[in-house]
């Protein structure tokens, strides 16, 4: 049995702009990156947790999983939690899913812990999101979040 954790750590805001040299559209920064405000990750504005002053925790989790992951009532609008049983050999697969309008405007956390008689394991990776080349070479086709989800100001 494999423990999963998916938070987005950070998120971007701005827009996209073709890049004639390149011929692709690239992200134009307006702010950030920005850190996650819930800090205690427990889905909830607390006290002190509202950086920005808007209302709300920013962002709210933009990712979660697929495949034969079963998420779990620890998951929350910060974090999503899940298990996933392992085959004979150790290995389990499932993939880390999202909106494609936050490609390139979010960065998540990753953890995987597991845990065996006596000893347990865990590890994370931090990655930015990705977007698929063809849904940014078209210069006549602006992509999905041309302008970032987390809007376009010039503050976090």
């Amino acid at each position: 049995m494999i423990n999963l954790r998916v938070v987005t750590t950070s998120y971007t805001k701005g827009v996209r702009e073709w890049d004639t040299e390149k011929e692709f559209w690239k992200i134009e920064p307006t702010a950030g990156p920005c850190a996650n405000e819930d800090r205690n990750l427990n889905g909830t504005l607390d006290s002190g947790e509202d950086a920005n002053g808007n209302g709300v925790l920013d962002p709210r989790n933009v990712a979660t999983f697929s495949g034969n992951v079963e998420t779990t009532e620890e998951s929350n609008d910060s974090v999503t939690v899940g298990r996933i049983t392992t085959d004979e050999r150790g290995y389990a697969d499932f993939f880390v899913v999202y909106g494609t309008e936050f490609g390139h405007w979010a960065t998540v956390s990753l953890t995987a812990e597991t845990q065996t008689t006596g000893t347990e394991g865990s590890q994370s990776r931090a990655f930015g999101l990705p977007v698929a080349q063809e849904d940014v070479e078209k210069q006549d086709e602006p992509p999905v979040g041309e302008i970032s989800p987390f809007g376009d100001g010039a503050s976090c």
